[in-house]
């Protein structure tokens, strides 16, 4: 059985982010804007894409308060993507899409992926230092 190293985990994530911005970007592109208005197109492409740089930034967090800062950014920012998604592919002919299940189920995975990386860091501090210090408002 392979194992990844935790780096190749982390760039593995990233790469996903940036593969899932990049594949969100297109299919948004493959509409007339008559069919999604600029400002739609803006805020999915706009939530999408920030995932993945606000994981740059959690990945050079300078402590592990700041990361588990920045990695509840992350799940906010796919929680928005995947709101917008709901909204604008909710309905025909998107909703028939394979590309549509496909990124609804990707973001939903995303989500749970950070969602698990924000649980296990909230823990390890509190182990560490007897209490969250993001519990505290810190």
């Amino acid at each position: 059985m392979i194992t990844m190293t935790s780096w190749e985990k982390a760039d593995a994530l990233e790469n996903r982010c940036l593969l899932f911005a990049k594949q969100m970007r297109a299919f948004v592109r493959s509409f007339p804007n008559h069919v999604i208005s600029f400002h739609e197109r803006d805020q999915v492409n706009r939530s999408s894409q920030s995932i993945g740089a606000n994981y740059i930034e959690a990945r050079e967090a300078v402590s592990k308060d700041d990361f588990l800062y920045r990695i509840k950014i992350c799940r906010k920012e796919a929680k928005e993507a995947a709101y917008w998604i709901d909204c604008l592919f909710d309905q025909k002919p998107f909703c028939e899409m394979p590309v549509t299940f496909f990124l609804k189920k990707e973001i939903r995975e995303i989500i749970s992926v950070f969602s698990a990386i924000a649980i296990t860091t909230e823990k390890r501090i509190k182990g560490k230092n007897g209490k969250s210090q993001m519990a505290n408002g810190k």
